[in-house]
Formats: structure tokens, C-alpha cells, sequence
């Protein structure tokens, strides 16, 4: 039965006419003039005489513009040419059809009105980037953050080099579990979907086109320090950090694809406030522990002024691996057996190898979709508040598919949507209600890790100064409660210090 359909499939692809060529025309413009009554009453014009003429089988083009040049009543004539669209939004980078996460996240309807600005910065906290065709043209000089050399896995502390140079993990290492481990080039692999070089014919497509990546090497061999991290969150925006020259391309975009069991600290909340004050979105990985974060304490996940993005499948719902609960903002594609994701990588098992593709899933995987949605939208509307944009991505979101065990209260506002939240970014003014708040310092930076809100475990400020100095209502219940937070925060199991990949 084989050889017969093959047979009868070469045999009708045979049979099959070629595509028709397009028919050539000429535009004729005559001398003379006829008037014609103008849609105004009473008024009357001259309009030059033109008509159009189909090339006839056999006939050039340039002869037949010659011979009606001859006739003197023409007094020009032109091809009548075809013109097309000149939309974008289909990338014709070789794996781009095997990127069904882009598609899903309804990028190509974003990049129909943007395809972004090479202005606009995105800062990839992670284990360094490689040198790869698809990322190399898009690097910006960036920084290793990390201060302790056997972390850094590189012989030395921070310094201006954020190449990742492998962060495997073998027997004696501080995390040796077991068994050794291979690198992950974790931070090649995210850069790759926010914005890998698109349209350049090779490779994939990234969310951003245009949009500049900015290294910030902060996890290493174990992971990374939050001090680390929130160096890194500062000097990424343009902040000063001691011991290092300012960053003359601050970032308008924080991805952060990193986190660790534990509750969000003064020095991450201080920094992320930081980076709002300056304008910038924080884009943090949920986890993928598949926890119900409004009973587990993850971080920098549980911080303010942070959008927490857990990771989708390509059916419309939470993937099986990634945390949930009412911290969740919204869903991106992350993967699972139903679809991974495609991106930018190394073939190096310890060291650095050849640059190759590889398919990966994970919360780390699904926040990259949203630094890149976000840099969309600064490229159609640059002044919108931090805090406006992480509202526009959660309100332009799409429903859960009908048959999600997902809602609000467990994945966030829906599904990312990049088409919408560009749409409605072009028509959104500057709101002032957005405008995050003074960066905190002294007693009240000191409080952070005890706000509450109405997402459990949140990070921010106890205002005491509404107690009045202890004398006005509720002021000693607040302070009681206040050092209550604290002793009981004390009892529980020091957080690590570390922050994994996700």
C-alpha cells in the first residue's frame, strides 16, 4: 500500500501547474485633459486622462513603454507595479515554526505594531551569556556580580567579564547532592527568548527584536547570594554600587529567573524599589516547586513591586511543575510534555562548547515572555510608570482554557496576551497613581519583610508612624505585632542564602 500512495503523490505533485506569474501592466498618462463634476455642488475640473494596459503574452515590458512613448498624445507612461504589505510579524529565522510558545503568547499580533527599540534595555540577571550567532549582535558590556570566587566558578570575584564560564557542579563542591551536574548556560538559554536576533534567517525569533540584552552575572556554581542579586538589580538601572563604575546603558526591563524558599529581605525589597523608582519593570520566576506560595515563603517572588509570572503549557493552563496561589500575576508559556521551550544554548558539559539550540521548561523559561512583552510595550509608550505596565500585562491577559483547573486566585489574572497589552499600551496615559513610592531607607527599609497584603507573604513597609509614637489607637497593637513578626520569623528554618535557577 506504501509504494501505490507515494506513486500517487509524485504523480499528482507533477501534474500540479506552476504558479501563475502576476500579469504586468503599464500605467498610460495622456496629454489632453476631460473635466469632471467635483462631489462639491456646482464645481467643475480638469482631471488628466490615464488607463491602464495588460502586457500581452510574449511582449517586454521595456519595448512596450517605448512604442507608447511614440504616440503623441501620451505624455508618459509607467509600470503599473505591485505592492505588498510591509507588516513584519512573520519571522523568517529557520525554527521559528517550531516556537508555538511565541505564538501563543500572541506575539505576532504585537509585532504588527512593534517589533521594538534598540533603546530599550533588558537586564538578564543570571549565570552570564555566551557568545552565540543569535544573541551576539543584541550584547551589551555587562558585569559579574558575584563575590565569592568558588561560586564564581571563574578564579576570581566581580569584575566587568559576565561570559558565563559553566557552573557544574562536581563532587566536593558546597551543593554536591550525589551525583555531579552539568551546566546549564541557564542565562544564554532566557536571553534567547526575550530577544535572540530575529529575521536575521537563522536560529529562532525573540520576543523583542530590537531590544538590547544587558548581562548581569549574579548565579554561579550552588546558585547566588541575595546580596549579590541585589547588587546586581541596582547596577542593572543605573544605580551606583559600591566598588563599581556606574552602568551607562540602564535597563528598562529586570528579568529575574531566580528565587529561593525564604521571605523577601530588606536588601531585595530595597532593590527592587530601586529599580521601580528609576522606571524600570522586575520580572520574577515564580517557581517550580509547585507550591501554593500563599503557605510557602519564595522570593524574590513574594517582594513588591514585582511581577510574578508562573509558567503555562501550550493547552492554556498551569503547567504541573509551577507554583501557584494568589502571588501568581499571570501565566507565560514555560513548557511541559506538551511543548517546550526553544532557545539559544551551549553544547559544553563543564566549560563552554559549541553554540547550539536546546529545548528546556520552567517558571525561568516563562518570564522571559513577559521582560520581552514589557520592552514592547516601552517602545510604543516610553513614560508609562513601572507599576503602570505590570497593570497593563495583568488587565490585557486571556482567559485560562475552559478546561484549566486555573483561576484567580491560583494562576493569576489569565494568560499572557503581548498583542493586547501592546494595543492598549499605545491609548494609556501616564496615570500618577502608579508612581512608585520614594525609595525607603532606616527603620522603615528595616521593616519591609513584614508588610502583609492581600497576596500572603508580600514584602513592603509597616507604616509606624500611624500609631501615633505608641500613644494614638492601635499603635501598641501594631507594635506588638510587629515584634511578634519578628520573633516568630526567627523560630522558623534559616532561608538559604542562595538563589537557584528556575
Amino acid at each position: 500500500m506504501t509504494r501505490p500512495l507515494i506513486f500517487v503523490v509524485l504523480f499528482l505533485s507533477l501534474i500540479r501547474p506552476a504558479n501563475a506569474a502576476m500579469p504586468e501592466r503599464v500605467i498610460i498618462h495622456y496629454k489632453d485633459s476631460h473635466v469632471q463634476a467635483s462631489a462639491m455642488v456646482g464645481e467643475r475640473r480638469a482631471v488628466r486622462r490615464q488607463q491602464t494596459r495588460a502586457l500581452k503574452k510574449g511582449e517586454q515590458l521595456d519595448q512596450v513603454m517605448s512604442e507608447l512613448m511614440n504616440d503623441p498624445e501620451i505624455e508618459s507612461v509607467e509600470p503599473d507595479l505591485i505592492l505588498r504589505t510591509q507588516a513584519t510579524s512573520t519571522p523568517n529565522d529557520q525554527r521559528y515554526s517550531t516556537q508555538w510558545n511565541l505564538r501563543d503568547a500572541n506575539f505576532p499580533e504585537a509585532w504588527e505594531v512593534t517589533t521594538g527599540k534598540n533603546s530599550i534595555v533588558i537586564a538578564v540577571l543570571d549565570t552570564g551569556i555566551l557568545p552565540h550567532p543569535d544573541l551576539v549582535a543584541k550584547i551589551l558590556p555587562g558585569y559579574d556580580l558575584i563575590s565569592d570566587p568558588v561560586i564564581g566558578n571563574d578564579g576570581n570575584g566581580r569584575d566587568n567579564n559576565a561570559t558565563d564560564p559553566g557552573d557544574w557542579v562536581a563532587m566536593g563542591d558546597p551543593c554536591y547532592d550525589g551525583w555531579p551536574q552539568n551546566s546549564t548556560w541557564h542565562g544564554t538559554h532566557v536571553a534567547g527568548i526575550a530577544a535572540a536576533s530575529t529575521q536575521n534567517g537563522v536560529g529562532i525569533a525573540g520576543g523583542d527584536w530590537n531590544a538590547r540584552i544587558l548581562p548581569v552575572r549574579v548565579l554561579g556554581k550552588c546558585g547566588g547570594f541575595t546580596s549579590d542579586i541585589a547588587d546586581g538589580i541596582r547596577w542593572a538601572v543605573g544605580a551606583a554600587v559600591s566598588g563599581l563604575p556606574l552602568n551607562p546603558n540602564p535597563a528598562k526591563v529586570v528579568n529575574l529567573s531566580l528565587g529561593g524558599f525564604g521571605q523577601c529581605g530588606q536588601a531585595m525589597q530595597s532593590a527592587i524599589n530601586e529599580a521601580n523608582a528609576r522606571g524600570a519593570v522586575v520580572v520574577v520566576a515564580a517557581g517550580n516547586a509547585s507550591v501554593n506560595l500563599d503557605f510557602q515563603s519564595v522570593t524574590p517572588a513574594n517582594c513588591e513591586g514585582v511581577i510574578t509570572v508562573g509558567a503555562g503549557n501550550s493547552r492554556g493552563t498551569r503547567a504541573g511543575y509551577s507554583n501557584y496561589g494568589e502571588r501568581i500575576d499571570l501565566l507565560a508559556p514555560g513548557g511541559d510534555f506538551n511543548g517546550s521551550i526553544l532557545s539559544t544554548h551551549n553544547l559544553g558539559q563543564m566549560g563552554p562548547g559549541s553554540y547550539n539550540y536546546q529545548f528546556l521548561d520552567g517558571t525561568s523559561m516563562a518570564t522571559p515572555h513577559v521582560s520581552a512583552a514589557a520592552s514592547l510595550i516601552f517602545s510604543v509608550n516610553p513614560n508609562l510608570p513601572s507599576l503602570q505596565v505590570i497593570d497593563i500585562l495583568k488587565r490585557s491577559t486571556r482567559s485560562f482554557s475552559a478546561d484549566s483547573f486555573c483561576s484567580t486566585d491560583s494562576c493569576g489574572e489569565g494568560l499572557l496576551d503581548v498583542g493586547e497589552a501592546v494595543r492598549i499600551a499605545i491609548n494609556e496615559s501616564p496615570d500618577s497613581r502608579f508612581n512608585p513610592r520614594p525609595v525607603s531607607s532606616g527603620v522603615n527599609d528595616l521593616n519591609t519583610r513584614l508588610e502583609t497584603s492581600e497576596k500572603s507573604g508580600g514584602c513592603g513597609t509597616i507604616d509606624l508612624s500611624q500609631s501615633g509614637g505608641g500613644g494614638g489607637k492601635g499603635g501598641p497593637l501594631l507594635l506588638a505585632l510587629a515584634f511578634i513578626l519578628l520573633a516568630l520569623e526567627s523560630m522558623k528554618r534559616r532561608p538559604s542564602l542562595q538563589a537557584a535557577r528556575y
